[in-house]
């Protein structure tokens, strides 16, 4: 029987990069379906998007995806603006989400972040890397997030909000490597 011959370490990291830059996700505003009762659910909006993260890991069976949408005008005081848990069920990353909103819920000049969590055996496994600012106003066609092991959000460093302009199909900055963030130990793309 042959043999495969082995990858060499950078081939390896650069295989996994363009893995996740083909990743394919979507983000799009559309008005909630279904039948709604409550005025407030009917006027919803929803952002689609995929998770990932980089670590060659399953998840096992209990994992759960937690989106929320929450206000970051005041830091010291964020508000969450929506919130879906996602039973994950045996499915792997990238992993699909919808988080449904209600546009009434958001202010004119506010600040808006989306984040991510993994959460499995009772603990937080990974967490957005970097605050994924978005314009509620102007969400993006296409996001996928990534999510980096660890238990709380990085502050340090934001990402730049999603265009809404003329290139709308792409990924938002800063979401993805290749578009602001480079894989561990290679430097960043200028």
């Amino acid at each position: 029987m042959k043999t495969l011959p082995r990858l060499r370490p950078l081939s390896a990291t650069l295989a996994s990069a363009l893995a996740v830059i083909m990743i394919p996700g979507c983000a799009t505003v559309e008005p909630a379906g279904g039948s709604a009762t409550n005025a407030s659910v009917s006027a919803a909006h929803v952002i689609r998007g995929s998770v990932v993260y980089r670590e060659k890991v399953a998840l096992p069976d209990d994992a759960e995806l937690v989106m929320e949408l929450i206000e970051v005008s005041r830091p010291d005081r964020p508000v969450k603006i929506a919130t879906n848990t996602i039973p994950t069920a045996g499915r792997q990353v990238p992993l699909p989400f919808t988080l449904p909103f209600d546009p009434a819920r958001t202010a004119v000049g506010g600040i808006y972040s989306l984040h991510a969590t993994i959460r499995y055996g009772g603990k937080t496994r990974f967490v957005t890397g970097t605050r994924v600012n978005i314009d509620v106003k102007a969400l993006p066609l296409a996001l996928t997030m990534l999510v980096v092991a660890g238990e709380a959000e990085s502050t340090a460093e934001d990402s730049p909000a999603p265009s809404a302009g003329p290139n709308r199909g792409g990924p938002a900055p800063g979401t993805m490597p290749g578009r602001g963030m480079a894989p561990p130990g290679m430097p960043r793309p200028r």
